[in-house]
């Protein structure tokens, strides 16, 4: 009897060490993000060098709350380095927060921003309607009449995030939507061209 006691006890024991251990080690894990979080918000609020600010932007669409705050004000107030703008647009669907859609729908259906902010942000969207998808610009040798001249579409990261404010459940028609209203409105013809190209790429798509 004593030595089932015991054996009981010791289990019990050591169940409870490995339960402390498990805790403190989720405990960790989150604090380390937290801070990862933190410090990458404070890296891009001094609006750092196109190789930081990657390494910054990067890690805000595993953040939920606060990658959700960094990536819209990164949209609103987005960096002048090109380098740095296609790599916001890579990552940001990353993060399916209806807030940063939202930032990154304006950006792309203003003729006031520039039509490489605005490339950014139709390269977000299209990851925003199909997780992974991506899309490639090229210059060829000389104008051409067709959007397929100046886009190469393909897939990359398809991991997700989901943010605090839930995506609506007509993302893909705002979308294309979007894609209308620059087709066939926008003053940019080479945005007007890659807008009508796009749209019938993703209308293919199942």
């Amino acid at each position: 009897m004593i030595i089932h006691r015991t054996l009981f006890v010791t289990a019990a024991l050591l169940g409870a060490t490995i339960a402390d251990v498990m805790a403190q080690e989720w405990v960790v894990d989150t604090l380390s993000r937290a801070a990862i979080c933190r410090r990458a918000a404070t890296s891009l609020h001094g609006r750092p060098a196109a190789g930081d600010y990657s390494n910054a932007v990067s890690e805000l669409p595993s953040c939920a709350t606060a990658g959700a705050q960094g990536l819209r004000a990164q949209w609103q107030q987005p960096p002048s380095d090109t380098a740095a703008q296609r790599v916001l647009g890579e990552v940001t669907p990353r993060l399916r927060d209806r807030q940063v859609f939202d930032a990154v729908l304006a950006a792309f259906r203003d003729p006031g921003r520039s039509r490489t902010v605005r490339l950014a942000a139709l390269e977000a969207l299209m990851g925003y309607y199909q997780p992974g998808l991506s899309v490639k610009y090229v210059e060829p040798v000389q104008a051409v009449n067709h959007g397929s001249a100046y886009v190469m579409a393909g897939w990359g990261d398809k991991t997700t995030t989901s943010g605090a404010t839930p995506l609506s459940t007509d993302t893909r028609g705002e979308i294309l939507a979007a894609l209308d209203q620059v087709g066939n409105q926008d003053p940019d013809e080479r945005l007007r061209l890659i807008s009508t190209y796009i749209r019938t790429r993703l209308t293919a798509l199942p």
